[in-house]
């Protein structure tokens, strides 16, 4: 799979935040960065699917395969 470069504008807190995480976890920034993403993704992808079978607009089987 090929892979792209996304940037981000960070502000000095958030950045000071990221590089102490990095640290702390042994990461360097960049996979940690990745990590985190995708670990937004898949919470953000579990949220709508239990926001969308809350206002019963998919089934129960269809919200636990997209999340």
């Amino acid at each position: 799979m090929a892979s792209s470069t996304v940037s981000a504008r960070l502000d000095a807190d958030e950045l000071k935040l990221l590089e102490s995480l990095a640290e702390l976890s042994g990461f360097d920034r960049s996979t940690l960065i990745k990590s985190l993403l995708r670990r937004g993704m898949k919470e953000l992808r579990f949220e709508h699917a239990v926001e969308a079978y809350r206002k019963e607009a998919i089934t129960l089987s269809r919200a636990a395969e997209v999340a």
